[in-house]
């Protein structure tokens, strides 16, 4: 583990801390950092400019447009391929988060984590989409 955390906006490195993991403490452009194992190794081996090249947000922004309109940014498939198999991580892991909660029985949260990983979902094949278009890795 190399201890950094990476912006998953601007693409911003950090040392890690656990308020920075945790999203109590936001980078400069607003986004979230994430300290996984994955991103900080990602961060450390690639030596990411603070202002590299602008991520697609993980939000509302890229669900609320269709995936054709969708820009990515980035000018390296390895990037992209990294991005996709975060996604995908992501994406498993809400859907664990949508069985656990019904086992509870708990449909709002369920419900939230089912729209959760369609986003991650989506995220996904945008990114695997990109790397298409750059001509493979």
């Amino acid at each position: 583990m190399h201890n950094l955390v990476l912006c998953q906006d601007c693409l911003a490195v950090k040392p890690y801390t656990d308020a920075r993991h945790l999203g109590d403490d936001k980078c400069e452009c607003g986004g979230d950092f994430c300290g996984c194992k994955d991103c900080s190794n990602q961060a450390y081996q690639s030596q990411i400019p603070k202002q590299a090249a602008k991520a697609p947000k993980l939000g509302a922004a890229v669900s609320s447009m269709p995936l054709h309109d969708v820009t990515i940014p980035l000018d390296k498939p390895v990037t992209a391929d990294f991005m996709a198999k975060h996604a995908l991580d992501e994406w498993h892991h809400s859907m664990q988060m949508v069985k656990h909660h019904q086992r509870l029985g708990d449909k709002e949260g369920s419900a939230f984590f089912l729209n959760d990983a369609a986003e991650f979902r989506r995220i996904y094949v945008a990114f695997k989409r990109a790397i298409i278009e750059m001509g493979g890795l």
